[in-house]
């Protein structure tokens, strides 16, 4: 990353009760297994991955989703995954609220419409709870009910101890 950009990406951004449950799913499995746990602060969805971008990229992004309906949907995070290629645990859903999903799909052609190089595939919503990890854990399934009203517009900064992220903007609660 250059001076001249910043690394943007637009999340569902968990309240303080979400959060919590989600830092306990996160120690449970660090218990079982070796890796790295990621920090409660940066436990997100994302919705689009935006990359590299002019830091005037954050205004043009602003208004694309000012334009969206507000959103309310209800997540449901009901297993935990493992990625053995990317060495990730991860906890997601059964079923997608159609809610969810149509507004996913949304936000990223309006942002394609636009010019931003957005990922194609369905949207499938998870929460990226270890890193680096050589086997699966083995726990009951988890029911972390996410009541989602809102996204935010985050920039992820490197630093010498890895990515901090700033919430620039939220839209709902």
């Amino acid at each position: 990353m250059s001076a001249d950009t910043e690394r943007l990406f637009l999340a569902l951004w968990p309240g303080e009760g979400v959060r919590r449950q989600l830092a306990d799913l996160v120690s449970a499995c660090h218990a079982q297994v070796r890796g790295r746990p990621v920090a409660p602060d940066k436990l997100h969805i994302t919705l689009a991955f935006l990359g590299e971008l002019p830091p005037t990229a954050a205004t043009a992004v602003s208004a694309c989703v000012d334009g969206l309906p507000i959103l309310n949907a209800q997540l449901c995070l009901d297993r935990v995954g493992y990625w053995p290629r990317n060495g990730i645990v991860w906890a997601g859903s059964r079923e997608v609220d159609p809610a969810l999903g149509s507004f996913a799909a949304d936000l990223r052609a309006r942002l394609a419409r636009l010019g931003f190089r957005v990922e194609r595939r369905e949207f499938s919503p998870h929460v990226t709870l270890l890193r680096r990890v050589r086997q699966r854990p083995r726990l009951p399934s988890p029911r972390i009910d996410w009541p989602v009203t809102g996204i935010a517009l985050v920039r992820s900064k490197l630093e010498p101890t890895g990515s901090r992220y700033e919430v620039v903007r939220c839209w709902g609660e």
